[in-house]
């Protein structure tokens, strides 16, 4: 047959006395005052630390992405300096077409007027 399981009531007797409360730390150098508790839990310290070290990553990060925006606005200024150039030069050029043009124009008309008033006088 099955036995039943027993089931103890604990009672003043079976119980396990209570621990002592543990002993008072003693300060090695008497009268010192402790103005700040500086011990930490281990998680703690643990979990500052990697935020420290990311939030330094992160700035590194975004210094070097930084870096990289302002090398891509040098080169396009330097691009649009030389393009900028290139309008400039070719604006002188056009200019000085045009001042050619007119200036044989001039000529031109000189040289129709002067046949114009010989052909007139013959």
């Amino acid at each position: 047959m099955l036995e039943r399981p027993v089931i103890q009531i604990k009672t003043e007797e079976t119980m396990t006395p209570p621990r002592p409360p543990p002993a008072p730390v003693v300060d090695p150098v008497p009268n010192r005052r402790r103005l700040i508790d500086v011990s930490m839990p281990l998680p703690w310290i643990i979990g500052m630390f990697f935020s420290v070290v990311s939030g330094l990553f992160y700035i590194g990060w975004m210094a070097a992405n930084q870096n990289n925006k302002l090398t891509q606005i040098v080169e396009s200024q330097t691009k649009m300096e030389a393009k900028q150039e290139a309008i400039s030069t070719r604006a002188d050029v056009m200019r000085d077409q045009f001042a050619e043009l007119k200036q044989s124009q001039a000529i031109l008309a000189i040289r129709v007027g002067a046949l114009e008033r010989d052909g007139v006088k013959k």
